[in-house]
């Protein structure tokens, strides 16, 4: 019965029985509930997220990953390192991005979408655009899974470099989810491939 993506704070108290009574108040403690499904078709073009180089969750998209190697949120028009990524957002001025300076080789960072009930569409699909620019090196890989109610299924993969140029402009991609129904999660997996 709780609203879904709310904060909540709670109180505790013990009942002793009759005789003993009952506790003092402890708290407030709190919690927020999960974020429900949106209902597709869904469109996000980060403007709304707050720009940050520790995120962790925005607007039901979650980020976790096995080391300092993780997404964030730039506004800036430039990441942390230099010379690698685009110059500025596809659109508007946010943009998610991994910063390759941080953690090892091999490390993973984890992007979650919200959830997303896709019954309405006949045709699913997931478009987004991308900026993969590494300054000539092998960059990173980024794949796009599907939650199908069970597991996580590859359904896109972009590996290495992809554009030759910070100044390069970002490419779209589309990827088909005929398939998937009811509520689905995508997310995006970047894998680290060089140190910058």
């Amino acid at each position: 019965g709780l609203t879904a993506s709310t904060a909540y704070e709670f109180y505790v108290r013990t009942d002793c029985g009759g005789v003993d009574g009952v506790s003092a108040w402890t708290g407030p403690f709190s919690f927020n509930t999960v974020c429900g499904a949106l209902l597709a078709p869904v469109v996000d073009d980060i403007e709304a997220h707050a720009t940050t180089l520790s995120f962790t969750t925005s607007n039901c998209w979650n980020t976790n990953s096995n080391s300092a190697y993780d997404w964030n949120i730039d506004g800036a028009g430039s990441t942390p390192s230099t010379g690698t990524g685009p110059l500025g957002a596809n659109s508007g001025v946010n943009y998610f991005y991994t910063e390759a300076s941080s953690g090892t080789i091999n490390d993973t960072a984890f992007l979650h979408t919200p959830l997303i009930d896709v019954t309405a569409l006949t045709t699913p699909s997931l478009q987004f655009y991308y900026h993969m620019f590494a300054d000539g090196n092998l960059g990173g890989n980024l794949f796009v899974d599907v939650w199908n109610g069970t597991s996580w299924v590859v359904v896109d993969s972009l590996k290495g470099e992809q554009q030759t140029a910070q100044a390069d402009a970002w490419s779209q991609r589309l990827v088909n989810l005929t398939g998937f129904t009811g509520t689905v999660q995508a997310r995006f997996r970047a894998i680290k491939l060089v140190a910058q």
